[in-house]
Order: structure tokens, then sequence, then C-alpha cells
């Protein structure tokens, strides 16, 4: 392992008393927005929080405002100024769309982007990283994650600073020590970081 290697983290869904689980308006399931960027004319997405018949009838309270950031699979719903920090920086392969979620409480809070990745950067070193397969072909089981120090080195930081990992089974979403204090910055943020050896 080298000193890289810590600055790069896991992003993961919080583990939360009050679950939260992004689900699209029908308006918004019929479109093919989670790899594909949406049209720049097109309406916002429109969100809720799928969980929340279950936590009422569970009894647990709404949280008094939404979370910063909302995980679906890979991709993020973020307030506006962590998308807008995102692109300053030009993050590269992200491709970023409008978008509402209507809060637990019926609020709408039409202050969201929608960040979706249009590819993978595999970058993980395959003789040093804890993984198996079946076959060449077939992608791995990683269980540790070591990276191609070599090709991070020549690779813009641009390029590096928030991706899904390319190449292994279950795909985690990574983050770079700089743009991290973006995401936990945000009051409530919603998910939890993992620095990326001890993942």
């Amino acid at each position: 392992m080298s000193s890289i290697d810590r600055e790069y983290y896991i992003l993961k869904r919080e583990d939360s008393d009050v679950p939260t689980r992004l689900e699209g308006f029908h308006e918004t399931r019929e479109r093919d927005y989670r790899k594909v960027p949406c049209a720049p004319d097109s309406p916002p997405l429109a969100f809720f929080n799928g969980a929340r018949r279950d936590n009422r009838q569970q009894g647990i309270a709404a949280l008094p405002e939404p979370r910063a950031v909302m995980f679906d699979g890979k991709n993020l719903l973020v307030r506006k100024p962590i998308r807008d920090s995102l692109l300053e920086r030009g993050v590269s392969r992200l491709h970023a769309h409008p978008a509402w979620y209507v809060h637990d409480d019926k609020s709408l809070h039409d202050d969201y982007w929608y960040l979706g990745f249009s590819e993978k950067f595999d970058c993980w070193d395959r003789e040093l990283s804890d993984h198996e397969s079946e076959d060449d072909e077939e992608e791995a089981a990683v269980y540790t994650f070591i990276l191609d120090q070599q090709l991070m080195a020549r690779t813009p930081l641009n390029e590096r600073l928030l991706f899904v990992m390319g190449g292994c089974y279950s795909p985690p979403l990574v983050c770079h020590e700089s743009v991290l204090p973006l995401f936990l910055g945000q009051g409530r943020s919603g998910l939890q970081a993992i620095v990326l050896p001890e993942a």
C-alpha cells in the first residue's frame, strides 16, 4: 500500500435510524437518466423517499430536513453547492441534471442535482489487490483495493477526484480526499466515508 491509497475514500449510504430510499416519481421513472445524460432543456428529475411509508408504519419520525446527499445506486442526488463545487473542479465522467425532492413532510426542495456517471474508472492493481474471479473475462470480486500507482500518477487529478471503480463486481463510488469535505460538510450528509485500504 502507498500513500496515494490513503488519499481515497469509498462513499457509502449512511447507516441510519431514519432510512431514506430514493425513488423517482412516475414521470422520472419513465426516463433513462441513470447512465445517459438528460437533455439540458428537459424537465427536472423528481424524487421522494420510498421508505417513507415503512418508516411511518414503524413509528420512525421523519428527519426535520432532507439529507444533503442521497444515493441512487452509485449515482447521487446532491444539493446545488456540492454540484457547483464538483463542476468547478472539472470532475470528469460525470453528468448532472436539475432535480426536485419531495421530503417526508411533503415540502418541495428544488435545489438538488442528480449526478450520474457515464463510465467507470478501472484503476485498481491486479497484482496487489485482494481479489478473485473465475476467469479473465469476469469482473472480479475485490476484497481490498490497492490502486495502480503508475496509472494514478499519469491521470490528471480532475479525472480521479470522484468515480465509480471499474473492472470489479459491485463497484464502489470512490472519492479523493480533496473533495470529501464537500460531501461531509453539508449537515446530515447521508453518507459515510471509509478510507480505501480499510474498506
